[in-house]
């Protein structure tokens, strides 16, 4: 196989195979990025002249909402029952106040 003879539809194939197969769209997503940066190289080296992974439409991502600790939580991380769990006290008020 040549680099200069992959086609878009080569590609949009390949991802749509990873999905059947049960990959996570953010697998494609980053199995793309690896693609598209390889091609980019070829192009700028003169071995191709387009980056077919620019006409490939890849699958929505995956969009995770943020959760965030109630006050409640934040409350019996920060009043602790025993004593080894109040070592720690100091580190979970770090994390409450700043986030990290």
């Amino acid at each position: 196989h040549r680099i200069d003879r992959l086609t878009a539809q080569q590609v949009q194939k390949a991802y749509a195979g990873m999905l059947a197969a049960g990959a996570a769209p953010a697998s494609v997503h980053l199995t793309h990025a690896v693609l598209h940066r390889a091609l980019k190289l070829a192009k700028r080296w003169k071995l191709i002249r387009a980056n077919v992974a620019e006409d490939v439409a890849l699958p929505p991502a995956a969009r995770h909402e943020t959760q965030f600790p109630t006050a409640a939580h934040v409350r019996t991380w920060l009043d602790p029952p025993d004593a080894t769990a109040r070592r720690t006290e100091a580190s979970w008020a770090h994390l409450a106040a700043t986030g990290s």
